[in-house]
Formats: structure tokens, C-alpha cells, sequence
């Protein structure tokens, strides 16, 4: 045992150490790409919970909420975690019942 894993990513990790000692220290990776990462999110039964994508760690960009049966529930976009613009509540119909306008 004790493999030295010293530099290499595993699950969004970098391991520092060696590997089954108490010592081994794990540091989060820290990514500033700057590029768009998609996120969606779904509900046990396998309807989308949410889709929308976040930069830099924060959402960003259109976002939609759903219910649990897969109706819309709220849409609107965030600009790195701020929300803005229009933001539209919906029945379980499809109809929107509220909007809301962020600056």
C-alpha cells in the first residue's frame, strides 16, 4: 500500500501525499476559465428539476425551474449570481401568474 497519488486529479481533487495515511491532504481545484459550465439538476423521478449553466462557480446566463411533474415553474436569467431582467412565475398550466424585473 501507501501509492503516491502526488499530483493527480481524481473526482475534482488534487491528492497531496500518499494515499491511505492520515496525512494525505486533499485541496479543492480551483477553475477560472471563464467559460460557461452547463448545470441541470433532476427530481427522483427523473424530471428535470433545473437547467441553466453557471461561469466562474456562479449562475449565469437563462435559468429554468420546474416542478416535480415537469411543469415550468420560473424563468429568468442570472448575471454571475445576480438575477436580472424579466422573471416569469408560471401555473401548472403553462400560464404566467407572475413577472418580476430585476436591474
Amino acid at each position: 500500500m501507501g501509492r503516491d497519488v502526488s499530483g493527480y486529479a481524481i473526482d475534482g481533487v488534487d491528492q497531496v501525499g500518499t494515499l491511505g495515511k492520515l496525512s494525505t491532504t486533499i485541496l479543492p481545484v480551483v477553475s477560472k476559465s471563464s467559460e460557461s459550465v452547463p448545470a441541470i439538476e433532476h427530481y427522483a423521478n427523473g424530471n428535470v428539476r433545473f437547467r441553466g449553466a453557471n461561469l466562474d462557480g456562479q449562475m449565469h446566463g437563462p435559468w429554468e425551474f420546474y416542478r416535480a411533474d415537469g411543469s415550468i415553474m420560473r424563468a429568468g436569467a442570472f448575471d454571475r449570481g445576480r438575477q436580472v431582467g424579466a422573471w416569469r412565475t408560471y401555473d401548472r398550466s403553462g400560464r404566467v401568474v407572475k413577472e418580476t424585473t430585476f436591474s
